[in-house]
């Protein structure tokens, strides 16, 4: 007689809590009350490197806040389980009320631009979600960074998205004023040809 076998019982959600008390927190986010490795590749996390890099040199002319590679984003008060690590990301000015940096682990204010640096791992949908959330939570501008494509996908709250290409100029708008930079100063370097290497 066969034996049955009983299934499984799901794995428990985790909580905020739960991981961002792991020794390796900041190499996940917490999708629902999921865990989600944030497996970036070499060129994403250069690139990303060199957005936070740009944002953190604007930090510093018009006072604001920028980060790369985090904070923690608890951005949604209905999903409590849920938090996201932006590639980078600005806060303005005026958003911590001219004070401090609020203590702790996670940030409850979204920022006025975020950052996501596409990897070859990242599944369509996933973006497609991710985005719909950081717009749901207030985030003024968001720039979604394709490096294989050179390429940067401008999303605002009820605008239409703008693509700027490589070659191209990329600027903050009204978000980031007088922020502006040559997208190729932010990508990958171009290999030399093997024709350019003999000349």
């Amino acid at each position: 007689m066969a034996t049955l076998t009983a299934p499984r019982p799901p794995a428990p959600l985790l909580t905020i809590e739960d991981v961002l008390n792991m020794p390796d927190s900041k190499n996940y986010e917490l999708i629902d009350g999921v865990l989600k490795e944030r497996a970036m590749s070499i060129t994403s996390d250069f690139v990303g490197s060199r957005f936070a890099m740009e944002l953190g040199l604007q930090a510093g002319m018009s006072g604001g806040w920028a980060f790369g590679g985090g904070p923690s984003l608890a951005l949604w008060p209905r999903r409590p389980n849920h938090f996201v690590r932006p590639d980078a990301s600005y806060f303005t000015a005026d958003q911590f009320g001219g004070g401090p940096l609020p203590k702790g682990t996670a940030l409850s204010t979204a920022p006025a631009l975020v950052v996501e640096v596409i990897s070859p791992g990242d599944r369509d949908g996933d973006v497609s979600a991710k985005i719909a959330d950081y717009l749901e939570a207030g985030v003024r501008m968001l720039w979604v960074v394709y490096p294989e494509r050179r390429q940067v996908h401008v999303y605002r709250p009820g605008q239409r998205v703008v693509l700027v290409q490589d070659g191209e100029e990329l600027t903050g708008g009204d978000v980031l004023p007088g922020f502006r930079v040559d997208l190729p100063r932010l990508m990958p370097p171009v290999a030399a040809s093997p024709a350019a290497s003999e000349a």
